[in-house]
């Protein structure tokens, strides 16, 4: 646990970092767009632990031990949208009030 508190700690560092020099002219920008922080940030903390290429449904040890791990990604479409780290097989019910990804997703782009 104190591991994963570390590394929270560390990307969130990362992530949310701000250049002194450029501090108040972010602050001010962020009245017009939707953010104050790069974005390029936190996709280098997030690719950095993640990796630039592992996907959903690489092997991991979750799917070793069958775990099951769904993400919500809520702004996909007007209802919720999952990725998941297994596709099933079969026919799914139409009437179902999210979506599921048909195949792959970098992990550090979720």
């Amino acid at each position: 646990m104190e591991d994963c508190i570390a590394l929270y700690e560390r990307v969130a560092k990362q992530a949310f970092k701000l250049h002194v020099r450029w501090s108040c002219l972010a602050i001010l920008l962020s009245l017009f767009t939707d953010g104050i922080y790069p974005t390029r940030n936190l996709d280098r903390a997030l690719q950095e632990v993640y990796g630039i290429r592992t996907t959903i449904l690489d092997w991991s040890r979750a799917t070793a031990m069958g775990i099951k791990i769904g993400v919500v990604a809520s702004t996909m479409k007007p209802e919720p949208f999952l990725f998941t780290n297994y596709n099933a097989l079969g026919r799914r019910d139409r009437n179902q009030k999210y979506g599921i990804l048909q195949g792959d997703a970098l992990v550090w782009e979720m």
